[in-house]
């Protein structure tokens, strides 16, 4: 799946049901609207702790620039 940028993967609080395996590009990890961290590396994983736990996600991820997936 293709993100352009600033788009949101997973919204904080927000409960979740997909699973997302960076192919290409950069994503911002936010909680309360702060930067935390990032992910770049091929192969980072988006989305697993709120899919296994059923729980709403703890932080936001938005793309920042043009980023791939698997979803």
């Amino acid at each position: 799946r293709k993100f352009k940028s600033a788009e949101i993967l997973l919204e904080q609080g927000k409960h979740n049901n997909r699973l997302f395996f960076l192919r290409k590009g950069r994503l911002i990890i936010q909680v309360d609207g702060e930067n935390v961290s990032e992910l770049s590396s091929p192969g980072d994983v988006i989305g697993e702790m709120s899919l296994i736990n059923r729980t709403p996600a703890v932080a936001s991820v938005r793309a920042d620039g043009e980023v791939l997936t698997f979803e």
